[in-house]
């Protein structure tokens, strides 16, 4: 007699990478494959979309189910090629990758605005809407430090833009 690494019933055989029973290895690696169809879907819009709060719930999906799985890997069943918190870690990156690609478009366009302004006044309305926005994204999208302090640096990098204008 054998004891499932998941359920720990005593069966007559269990998986050999696994040691899991027939029926925790069936609902478990079924359940992987459904949540990684979602994954990889959620995956693909978040790199093609432009909308932030289409990537904002997409990654929260994706994090939400890939946390699901961190209670097997905790018993020491592989469910991933990769680590759970690994995954985390990359879904985090790519999201915010996106965004910053976003940001890094808003900012062109404000470049472009400000420099078909006309006043100095409305060229310090227009750098003033974009560090507005782009702080916004900062405190509310980004969930890695680094990515913080490239937000802040493009806004920063507007202002002296618009001051060397004046």
């Amino acid at each position: 007699m054998h004891k499932c690494k998941w359920c720990e019933n005593l069966v007559e055989k269990v998986s050999e990478k696994e040691k899991l029973c027939d029926y925790c290895r069936f609902e478990i690696f079924n359940l992987a494959k459904s949540r990684l169809r979602v994954i990889s879907e959620s995956y693909n819009i978040i790199k093609e979309s432009s909308n932030l709060e289409t990537i904002i719930s997409r990654r929260k999906i994706m994090i939400d189910y890939l946390n699901e799985f961190i209670k097997y890997e905790q018993k020491g069943i592989e469910v991933y090629s990769i680590s759970i918190n690994d995954a985390i870690n990359s879904t985090n990156f790519e999201s915010n990758k996106r965004i910053l690609e976003l940001l890094t478009l808003k900012f062109e366009k404000s470049i472009q605005k400000i420099n078909k302004s006309k006043t100095i006044k409305s060229k310090q309305n227009n750098a003033s809407k974009f560090v507005k926005e782009a702080m916004i994204i900062k405190d509310n999208y980004f969930s890695f430090a680094e990515n913080f302090d490239l937000c802040t640096q493009t806004a920063e990098e507007l202002i002296k833009i618009v001051l060397s204008s004046n």
